[in-house]
């Protein structure tokens, strides 16, 4: 089983993790036998990141082989050709470090006012401008647009994941041909059952088999009291968690899942809302399925 670790910038209080955490956290997340650390991009007052590319390349530099990406990038909030820019520079940094991960989320007028330079009409924030922006996108990463220079020039553009939860985030998938993490909490009830349709699917365009990994919330902890709090304070994440409880119970619920729905990786958001306890759940899942063994026989 490989397992990643989402974080999407929100502690108790509002209080912010300053870089020093989160270099903390993420060294022990690999240290952990964590596969892959997320960076949430949210533009609203209770998340801290929202320059994740700065962010990556620094966490890039304290750690030795973990996964590094955005989850997602807001694209319909950002210029896809700086983003082209921004992360085939990273990737050429980091080779085989870097994940872009694709997401459609939006944010108020204001933020999208002080982030394009304009105020949103309803074609802005729609799936067909989505659509276009994922297609301009993929054009200057795989080099196809004729029209506009790319640099560094000639190298691969690392993975990407589109993040959704819909069918037409699964349609997208297809088109532009990339991997796919299927998001489980936000929304009380799983609007998708299973992704054998969409591999099989896949396959029959492309003749080969996406990434798939699953997102989910929870806590892993044996302590009632602090799963009780980390329940309570969900509200600050706007999410549902779907793994939740001690150890074995964590274990039992994620393997569940994976009959489910045959995904390759897993992908962790914690809701305890403060480092040690995040911490804690991180080392209880990761003890669970014995990451560390995975790192030594790497």
């Amino acid at each position: 089983m490989k397992i990643g670790i989402l974080d999407i910038g929100i502690t108790l209080n509002g209080s912010k993790k300053d870089i020093s955490d989160l270099i903390s956290i993420i060294k022990t997340a690999e240290d952990l036998g964590f596969s892959r650390y997320w960076l949430g991009e949210h533009f609203s007052s209770v998340s801290h990141l929202k320059n994740n590319e700065i962010l990556i390349s620094i966490l890039c530099q304290h750690t030795r082989k973990i996964k590094i990406g955005p989850a997602g990038i807001l694209l319909l909030l950002n210029s896809p050709y700086r983003v082209s820019l921004n992360y085939l520079l990273l990737e050429s940094l980091f080779p085989n470090r870097i994940d872009l991960g694709l997401a459609r989320g939006i944010c108020t007028p204001a933020y999208f006012k002080a982030l394009k330079g304009y105020e949103p009409c309803p074609e802005d924030l729609s799936i067909n401008k989505y659509d276009e922006t994922i297609n301009e996108l993929v054009s200057y990463l795989r080099y196809s647009n004729k029209e506009i220079i790319v640099s560094p020039a000639k190298i691969s553009h690392p993975p990407i994941w589109l993040l959704g939860q819909t069918q037409v985030s699964l349609d997208l998938a297809i088109k532009y041909r990339t991997n796919y993490c299927l998001s489980l909490f936000h929304a009380p009830t799983a609007t998708i059952n299973s992704l054998d349709g969409f591999k099989e699917d896949y396959y029959k365009i492309h003749k080969s088999y996406p990434k798939i990994s699953l997102a989910v919330a929870g806590v892993c902890s044996g302590n009632p009291k602090i799963i009780e709090k980390a329940i309570n304070n969900k509200g600050r994440f706007i999410v549902h968690p779907t793994v939740v409880g001690c150890p074995d119970e964590c274990k039992e619920k994620i393997i569940k899942l994976k009959k489910q729905y045959k995904f390759d990786e897993l992908i962790f958001l914690d809701i305890t809302l403060n480092k040690k306890d995040q911490l804690q759940s991180y080392l209880l899942l990761s003890n669970a399925f014995n990451l560390t063994s995975k790192i030594r026989s790497s």
